[in-house]
């Protein structure tokens, strides 16, 4: 599995994510107004980014959030966490993975988006969160629905202008799939926003305190 991992990380070049096509712009604008959305009217000061790849979609939403005084992202992938630092030398950027985080640090923000289904334990990544989100923190989880159009329309992009992403889902599962995940956990799901006629959707989860 390890090496299956490898192998999918080296597929994606760092900075894929400043220069896309006017389809993945749509997409990715999508999940940003999702996110726009679960987190309006926050107050947030410490931001960890689980998945963070080369760091985009972190600023963009660090960008709302007048009061962060620090953000984290973290990534497999030596080379977009490298561009990530060069790119967005305010934020702190770490080499290491999701699943085995060696720090306790508390964060109110926690954004885990279109990863999940690229880790082959999402129990763990789950738990994670949950360990390092501050008690009255929020996290979002975002990933493809796993709907009728998506799949229609992942099994063509992967045919033509997305094969970096060949092979590269390791959690076979939908919307449903990721409901039932949560709600085995001690994550309380806030509110849910589908996105993109409903291919994306994206979770606000809080820590169930009545657990």
């Amino acid at each position: 599995m390890k090496k299956k991992i490898k192998k999918i990380i080296k597929q994606v070049p760092p900075g894929y994510y400043q220069n896309l096509n006017i389809f993945q712009i749509l997409w990715h604008n999508g999940k940003y107004q999702a996110v726009k959305n679960l987190i309006a009217g926050r107050k947030v000061s410490k931001v960890l980014d689980l998945g963070c790849n080369d760091g985009t979609m972190m600023a963009k939403i660090v960008s709302l959030l007048p009061e962060v005084k620090s953000a984290m992202g973290i990534d497999l992938s030596s080379s977009a966490i490298e561009f990530a630092r060069k790119k967005y030398p305010r934020y702190k950027f770490e080499v290491g993975d999701i699943l085995k985080l060696r720090f306790s640090e508390k964060f109110d923000l926690i954004i885990c988006l279109e990863t999940i289904e690229h880790v082959d334990d999402p129990e763990k990544l789950i738990s994670e969160i949950k360990r390092l989100l501050s008690s009255d923190g929020i996290a979002i989880v975002e990933m493809d629905s796993g709907n009728w159009l998506f799949k229609t329309v992942w099994y063509f992009w992967r045919k033509m202008g997305g094969r970096v992403w060949n092979g590269a889902h390791l959690w076979h599962t939908n919307k449903e799939g990721l409901l039932h995940l949560l709600r085995e956990s001690e994550l309380k799901i806030e509110k849910i926003v589908s996105f993109n006629l409903g291919m994306g959707v994206a979770l606000k989860l809080k820590l169930d305190k009545d657990e």
